[in-house]
């Protein structure tokens, strides 16, 4: 990102880079740097993604819902999965979550099982509902 300065009177406004920020910069008649706005696919935070009554041994895959970006999977060891994931600005399509769920690698065989939730802050709790395959 680039910014503007000044020095104030008698100075020659200039332009400096500033590689760790991204997205748009606000600046005052003075040309002093006074804000940033980051980018829909910036984080903004973090979150923890629960998967409750989920079957010890499901693979489970939390998708970005329109994009189909993999954010987290894994296998549950437990009934209840905490994941933590990035939160991103309002109005973001990655805070849009499609959940999937199965059993399939052992018996009992579970179906697969999908959902969709959306991304606050604090925790977002995902009840699953496995039906066995039989």
């Amino acid at each position: 990102m680039l910014g503007v300065f000044s020095g104030g009177p008698g100075c020659v406004p200039g332009i400096t880079h500033y590689p760790q920020y991204r997205g748009r910069v606000s600046t005052n008649a003075g040309g002093a740097l006074l804000s940033r706005q980051t980018l829909p696919e910036d984080p903004a935070g973090t979150y923890t993604l629960r998967l409750e009554n989920i079957v010890p041994g499901s693979r489970f895959r939390v998708e970005a819902d329109q994009s189909g970006v993999a954010l987290a999977d894994g296998i549950a060891t437990q009934s209840v999965v905490s994941i933590p994931l990035q939160l991103y600005a309002a109005g973001s399509p990655l805070n849009s979550l499609r959940i999937k769920v199965r059993k399939a690698s052992e018996e009992p065989y579970f179906r697969p099982f999908e959902s969709q939730a959306t991304a606050q802050s604090g925790v977002v709790t995902v009840f699953v509902f496995q039906e066995p395959d039989e």
